[in-house]
């Protein structure tokens, strides 16, 4: 269960920043990076919430939760940023409380968050003994995972057609893996420095991104008609995975199914069994095993109290139970 007292410290730290910047106080962009923060406040379901794994695995290596507070806060920042950034480029209707707004104006709102991010922590006065090496680590592997999502976004939206399977691996681990471990690794540089601990935190990280990455797009495959995967014409692992072990007429015959199902239920219907047929939802299951068994493997190394090691198994063990249809961990 989320803290939610420490949940809501996170978002009043953000609005602080917000508010402390240079814009007028009827401004309509605060205004709206103000409700974007409302709005995410509200809907972080206290039931099954990341937004404090920087926290966590903080308080997992030693640290308290006020060493990992302003990590967390930027982390946040980033994750609404990188939701809003994909939902334009994914071409989804863009709604905030109820509203439908702009792709640029999403683009502008996103584009301030990772400016908040920054913000926050650059402007931050740590208190640890190595404060200033700690800052510039933070600054320099926040802004380098952001540039490693780009590159994976980048290779997504410029693609023509499909991607070979490795290639879409690449994709996911630059736009999830590496965003989940920036902030396991993250939480722990706020209490350590130990090069082997950050590396097994940042492992637990990566591979949850992986499970969190393969979740998503067994919902969205899953999901019969608007809002699936199939119906929106983008082929997800399940599909990206018949596709590599198919013959050449399955695989002719799918990618003519695939570009159907756009329009054509009955398309839609022979697709999703034609997939499920050559392995791609089994295959789904045993890769969120496989990388499962990775991030508890770092787990075992790390060598946590029980209590903390509960709290972030807690999270291996929601993922592994592939749900027909899982809520969403990345809203």
């Amino acid at each position: 269960m989320v803290d939610l007292t420490l949940l809501a410290q996170v978002y009043e730290y953000l609005k602080t920043i917000v508010l402390s910047a240079e814009l007028a106080e009827n401004d309509s962009f605060l205004r709206l990076i103000l409700k974007v923060l409302n709005e995410a406040q509200k809907h972080d379901n206290p039931a099954f919430s990341l937004t404090l794994l920087p926290v966590y695995t903080c308080i997992a290596v030693g640290g308290t939760d006020t060493d990992a507070l302003v990590a967390t806060a930027a982390w946040r920042a980033l994750h609404l940023a990188a939701k809003w950034l994909d939902d334009v480029e994914d071409g989804d209707d863009i709604v905030l409380a109820g509203e439908l707004i702009s792709p640029g104006i999403a683009v502008n709102l996103a584009t301030g968050l990772i400016a908040l991010a920054n913000s926050v922590l650059a402007r931050h006065t740590f208190s640890q003994s190595d404060a200033e090496s700690l800052r510039r680590d933070l600054l320099e592997t926040f802004n380098r995972t952001i540039l490693q999502m780009g590159a994976g976004q980048h290779l997504d939206i410029a693609r023509e057609g499909f991607l070979e399977i490795d290639l879409y691996r690449k994709v996911m681990a630059a736009k999830s893996g590496r965003f989940f471990q920036l902030a396991a690794w993250s939480g722990a540089r706020c209490a350590a420095d130990d090069q082997n601990i950050l590396s097994l935190m940042a492992s637990f990280g990566y591979n949850l991104g992986m499970m969190l990455q393969l979740n998503d797009d067994l919902r969205d495959f899953r999901k019969v008609g608007p809002g699936g995967d199939l119906v929106a014409g983008q082929a997800t692992y399940p599909a990206y995975y018949a596709l590599s072990v198919a013959s050449v007429a399955e695989q002719m015959r799918l990618r003519r199914l695939l570009s159907l199902a756009v329009t054509d239920a009955r398309a839609e219907r022979e697709a999703r069994s034609m997939i499920r047929a050559l392995g791609g939802e089994i295959y789904m299951m045993a890769e969120i095993m496989r990388y499962q068994q990775r991030a508890s493997a770092a787990l075992d190394e790390l060598k946590l109290s029980p209590a903390l090691r509960g709290i972030l198994e807690a999270w291996l063990e929601r993922l592994s139970l592939v749900p027909a249809q899982l809520n969403s961990p990345n809203t």
